[in-house]
């Protein structure tokens, strides 16, 4: 009985916290725009990940696509394992992101032992 009990515990904590982590405000969530202000994304959640949808681009032909994928918040202002497609290039790099204050993200992609990384400021 006691073993059923703390499986049942054990199953509505469980039940919570992810309630909890579904319904959380984050920060990362909105529109996002680059250094030079010719790209804006978009960052929603689909169910526990973030993808990055282009809202604004040079190329008309790439508005709408997801530019980022597959983010999971992995601590406090940090997203990893995302996915980076570069359009350009067709190529994809692994892709994390860092909140480095209420209104900047720092956009790091990696694709072996190259990396770079971008700041973004929060789009009114």
């Amino acid at each position: 009985m006691k073993r059923l009990v703390c499986m049942f515990w054990g199953l509505f904590m469980f039940i919570t916290f992810n309630a909890f982590a579904l319904n959380a405000n984050h920060e990362i969530l909105g529109m996002w725009r680059n250094e030079e202000g010719s790209r804006i994304i978009e960052f929603v959640q689909n169910g526990a990940v973030f993808d990055a949808i282009i809202r604004k681009a040079e190329n008309p032909s790439l508005v709408g696509k997801r530019q980022i994928s597959g983010l999971k918040l992995t601590g406090k202002d940090q997203y990893d394992e995302g996915m980076l497609h570069l359009f350009k290039r067709d190529k994809t790099a692994k892709c994390s992101i860092k909140m480095v204050g209420a209104d900047k993200i720092e956009i790091k992609a990696s694709i072996g032992l190259m990396a770079k990384s971008q700041i973004w400021v929060k789009s009114k």
